[in-house]
């Protein structure tokens, strides 16, 4: 087993457990320490969509720390374990799993296996081991939602194909946080946002988006 894949346990002071991948330290910095998802902002009660979960560390804290309700999308086997043990072993009540992708219309497709974090359904990304997924658009899935405070995307390369299936979604939502990529033209989802109505920046590659 390469070294990065290894299965890892730590818990934190606040008393939250997280199973993770040895390579998976880089995520902890990210939004643990830099809280790059804006998770501290969240309102009471609200209500958060985790579009590439991973592991969970963004539903874990959202729903944890924060109390609030979350609607988690993993499509990858193996993070999709560990996603269930964190939600499990933290008895997170509040967590709704979904192990599908998230896209554009229902579809299948293969996602591609590199390191946890970077999966990836887009052709630019190719890799020798791969799985066939299922995809379902958030329009679909999130039919029922009246209101979603941060819809968080970490998807590397299918971003806009996720807003091109969640329409309806971005009519009631709030807020995005959203990780860029190279392999999306950055200037189509930019512009799609703004057309249904928010205000967005983009520092180095995180692109945030208000109503």
């Amino acid at each position: 087993m390469h070294i990065g894949k290894l299965p890892m346990k730590i818990s934190l002071k606040d008393g939250l457990i997280l199973h993770h991948h040895l390579a998976d330290y880089g995520l902890f910095f990210e939004i643990l320490i830099e809280d790059e998802y804006d998770l501290a902002m969240l309102p009471k009660n609200a209500l958060v969509v985790d579009v590439g979960a991973n592991i969970g560390l963004v539903s874990l804290i959202a729903s944890k720390r924060y109390g609030a309700k979350v609607y988690s999308f993993e499509p990858c086997s193996n993070n999709y374990r560990f996603l269930l043990k964190n939600i499990k072993d933290n008895n997170c009540n509040n967590v709704t799993l979904t192990k599908k992708g998230v896209g554009k219309r229902k579809s299948t497709a293969k996602l591609y296996l590199h390191g946890s974090g970077t999966h990836s359904i887009n052709e630019q990304r190719k890799a020798n081991k791969f799985e066939r997924i299922n995809i379902v658009p958030l329009d679909k899935e999130c039919a029922s939602l009246k209101k979603i405070n941060l819809l968080k995307i970490d998807v590397e390369g299918a971003e806009l194909d996720v807003l091109l299936g969640s329409r309806k979604t971005l009519r009631k939502t709030k807020k995005i946080v959203m990780e860029l990529t190279n392999l999306c033209p950055n200037d189509k989802v930019v512009a799609l946002l703004e057309n249904n109505g928010f205000e967005v920046s983009v520092n180095e590659n995180i692109l945030k988006a208000y109503k």
